[in-house]
């Protein structure tokens, strides 16, 4: 976590995610409130949590959901870059462009914009 500074951002905290987060990347993070998400673009995931209300540790260890892949189980959210919190069952995401080597069937959700609803599950 960063401050503005005198003359640069300084450095407050780091977050550090629950050792289960398996993710082969971390292309975007957000926090609102206690609420924190991550999402993956290589793992086409998004990991949800809370952190503890005396700091910036993750309290527990959150949950991961794979993002929706195609009828036959593919990745097609290999792009997503970014994640922000709309509300508090619901996540913004935008994805980057397609590069050329990825799989073509990435390229139906690059740069685009993405809502998605967080199941009814609780988070601890």
């Amino acid at each position: 976590m960063f401050r503005r500074g005198l003359h640069n951002w300084d450095r407050v905290a780091k977050i550090r995610l629950p050792e289960t987060v398996l993710f082969e990347d971390y292309s975007g993070i957000t926090v609102s409130g206690n609420r924190i998400a991550v999402v993956s673009q290589v793992s086409s995931a998004l990991w949800l949590g809370h952190l503890a209300p005396d700091g910036w540790q993750v309290a527990g260890a959150g949950t991961s959901y794979a993002l929706p892949a195609d009828a036959d189980g593919n990745v097609v959210y290999g792009t997503a870059e970014g994640v922000s919190w709309i509300a508090p069952d619901r996540v913004v995401m935008v994805s980057d462009k397609a590069k050329p080597e990825q799989d073509r069937r990435c390229r139906a959700k690059d740069q685009s914009i993405h809502i998605f609803r967080i199941p009814a599950t609780p988070l601890p």
